[in-house]
């Protein structure tokens, strides 16, 4: 089997249009004019020849909305900073967390990385989003709870957060 390289093959796959598409940055759409796959001039791919490529995607629900990446910190920074603004205007004696549309946890290149399973991930998920929450708020007691009620078609985890 013959590999070619991306950027000395063929030119980089990069979809402006992913999140992109409508009027705010981060809403997906289902369809739109995918990325044209290019060949560099001077590699070794040749009009004509047969090739298999291997990539990744999202899958797209409801109103444009996609799965988050566990294993990206960009994803942990959004986390705190939303929940810092959330906690400083309501400031709630109760925190309900839910953890929902994890059925493609692990798909992505990113959790991929970590060698392990999609419980494990949401388990580490979980454990960071607590820490967000412990390290933010100026609740002194925390209790905790979960709910977790698994379905073959729609998995979903949900975790009670307290105060004692």
């Amino acid at each position: 089997m013959c590999y070619y390289k991306e950027g000395v093959d063929f030119d980089s796959l990069y979809d402006a249009k992913l999140g992109a598409v409508y009027s705010w940055y981060g809403e997906y759409d289902a369809w739109h004019q995918p990325p044209t796959f290019r060949i560099k001039s001077g590699g070794r791919l040749r009009n004509g020849d047969t090739i298999l490529i291997s990539y990744y995607h999202t899958t797209y629900i409801y109103d444009g909305q996609v799965m988050i990446s566990t294993t990206e910190p960009k994803t942990y920074e959004i986390i705190e900073r939303e929940f810092k603004i959330l906690d400083s205007l309501l400031k709630p004696r109760t925190y309900f967390m839910n953890h929902d549309e994890i059925r493609i946890m692990n798909w992505d290149w990113g959790d991929q990385q970590y060698g392990t399973t999609p419980a494990m991930l949401l388990a580490r998920n979980v454990n960071k989003c607590v820490d967000i929450i412990k390290n933010t708020t100026a609740m002194p007691r925390y209790g905790f709870g979960a709910i977790c009620s698994m379905n073959f078609i729609m998995p979903n985890l949900e975790i009670r957060i307290i105060t004692l």
